[in-house]
């Protein structure tokens, strides 16, 4: 027999065996789980393991919506996620501020054990990687922090550019360079080669590019052909592409250029008469057999003529030398209209038996006409007795706009000197003050011109100027500096004292060195643009951009914006 157990000894027995059978169970569980191992991969808890990353385009801006796989080196995919659109806020619902910027992601609680994993970012119609769309890293024991990584994508966008001649028959060999324009500043300079049709293709990101064209080299015992271009007429153009164009614009984007062979060649004679009279009548006389020339005549200089083609565009531009001449050669043959520029102080030699004076003529090109005077192109101006002016402009610094019925007072600095009488701005902003041509006082006299000052309006400018007349009349006005105001509550004068605290900076010219930058015209800022990218458009060095526009000078960042009126010294 069996020694008596107490009742406490039997119910642990009891409590006893159901746990033993559970534990039996649970062992048969994992020897099952264990020989099936071929069949089915055994969960790995989650580690605490992560990568990291942020997905930019070319301008290094964040990209929202952009989705990420990760696979480990099995090739198992453990995670498919998306760029961050904006910054998230507890988005997994773990009570924490997950803080995602745009263009973030992320891949948490990796399994902890060291492997060889695989990132890779969606293919998109459109664009390509700066960077590998596809990233290798290991990931090893004992690692601390996140594995961070980086996509770089670019839009790109097909360009086919046309070279074709007269008779649009495709030029072969034809260099085209795409340069980066004004603000496009994460692009490359791309060269192409037109091939056999005329036609060169480029892929480009969105932004401003410039594109130039240049015939092919010819060796040098071949003649060298000339080619003029047709389209545009400057043989240069500029395409801005924008990121919405992939969208919308029929691919590829086509600019053309054509350009055609010239053979003609004319002569532009520019005259000034000298009126010389007989009996109060022009004398006319015939040196070279032409009638229409008077006599008392000399060839005028650096008068500039236009020859424009008949659809309106520039085919050439040139200034009159020394004798008054200007010669245009290697004209394609046709129909032209030749212009003189309409220069203040000279008019037109008008007679009834003379009506050849006029400012512009036709031009038939049909050959070389530059070798016999009689074919030449006679524009004759004789100078006026205008007498002396003094003109200028009221503006508004918001855009520039004229600023009409502004009273513009003048006054003579020299005693006894010719008052004109103060003046009224019309509906441009533009006043003049004019003087006779027969009064001695005159010549040389110096005057204090100043705008007048009006309620709710802040000046910009100095309020006074000093301006001298010339000693003869030029046919043309003293210039004064714009006068330029803006409406209280809109001028970067009081922007700049609420952020600083102090006087304000404006647009319409700076100081350097105690003396005012005048400003030579102005620039209205588009999207891309920068200070300096204004300034080399029109050959100024940065500082002197700085200093002609004090208040992007003093702006802590020296930004612009979009619609800014840029002064250009």
């Amino acid at each position: 027999m069996f020694p008596t157990q107490s009742k406490a000894n039997r119910l642990a027995r009891l409590w006893l065996l159901p746990a033993f059978a559970l534990v039996m169970l649970l062992l048969a569980y994992v020897v099952f789980a264990y020989s099936s191992a071929e069949a089915q991969t055994v969960p790995v808890p989650p580690g605490d393991y992560c990568v990291e990353g942020i997905v930019i385009n070319w301008e290094e801006r964040p990209l929202a919506g952009w989705a990420v796989t990760l696979t480990n080196e099995s090739g198992t995919v453990l995670s498919t996620t998306v760029s961050a659109s904006k910054p998230t806020d507890d988005e997994n619902g773990d009570g924490e501020d997950d803080e995602l910027r745009k263009g973030e992601f992320e891949f948490q609680n990796l399994p902890k054990m060291p492997d060889i994993y695989t990132a890779t970012i969606e293919s998109r119609e459109g664009w390509e990687g700066v960077t590998p769309t596809t990233i290798t890293f290991p990931i090893n024991v004992g690692e601390d922090d996140c594995v961070r990584i980086r996509f770089k994508m670019r839009r790109i966008i097909p360009v086919e550019v046309i070279k074709f001649d007269r008779n649009h028959v495709g030029l072969e060999d034809w260099k085209i360079v795409a340069t980066p324009g004004p603000g496009n500043l994460f692009a490359e300079e791309q060269k192409e080669t037109t091939n056999v049709t005329g036609t060169a293709l480029f892929t480009l990101t969105p932004g401003s590019w410039i594109f130039t064209e240049y015939p092919p080299k010819t060796d040098w015992d071949e003649p060298r052909e000339a080619w003029m271009p047709v389209v545009p007429p400057s043989g240069r153009q500029e395409l801005k592409i924008e990121d919405r164009d992939y969208l919308t614009a029929e691919l590829p984007i086509q600019i053309v250029f054509k350009n055609e062979l010239v053979v003609g060649c004319i002569v532009v004679q520019k005259i000034g008469i000298i009126p010389a009279t007989t009996n109060g009548t022009a004398e006319l006389v015939s040196p070279i057999g032409n009638t229409n020339i008077y006599t008392g005549t000399y060839g005028v200089p650096g008068w500039t003529m236009t020859l424009y083609r008949k659809d309106g565009s520039i085919a050439r531009q040139g200034v009159t030398d020394a004798t008054g001449q200007v010669m245009f050669d290697n004209l394609p043959l046709g129909p032209y209209t030749l212009k003189e520029e309409n220069r203040a102080g000279w008019a037109e030699r008008v007679d009834a038996s003379t009506p050849f004076e006029v400012r512009e003529q036709d031009v038939e090109v049909k050959g070389n006409f530059c070798d016999d005077p009689a074919d030449f192109y006679y524009f004759r101006n004789e100078q006026d007795d205008s007498g002396f002016c003094i003109e200028g402009y009221k503006i508004d610094a918001n855009e520039g706009y004229g600023l009409p019925d502004w009273e513009i007072k003048i006054k003579p600095l020299d005693e006894g000197g010719f008052d004109p009488g103060d003046a009224r701005t019309d509906g441009r902003g533009y006043y003049r003050f004019d003087f006779p041509r027969d009064d001695y006082r005159i010549p040389g006299a110096k005057y204090e011109v100043c705008e007048d000052e009006e309620d709710g309006w802040l000046p910009h400018t100095d309020t006074c100027q000093t301006v001298r007349l010339p000693e003869w009349p030029m046919g043309e006005c003293v210039q004064l500096k714009d006068f330029v105001n803006q409406q209280v509550g809109h001028s970067e004068r009081e922007k700049m004292e609420k952020d600083k605290g102090k006087g304000g900076m404006w647009m319409g010219g700076g100081d350097m060195g105690g003396k005012p930058v005048a400003c030579s015209s102005y620039h209205v800022v588009e999207g891309g643009e920068g200070l300096y990218d204004i300034g080399r458009m029109y050959k100024k060095s940065p500082q002197q951009m700085l200093d002609a526009n004090p208040d992007v000078k003093n702006n802590k960042n020296q930004w612009v914006f979009v619609g800014q009126k840029i002064c250009i010294p």
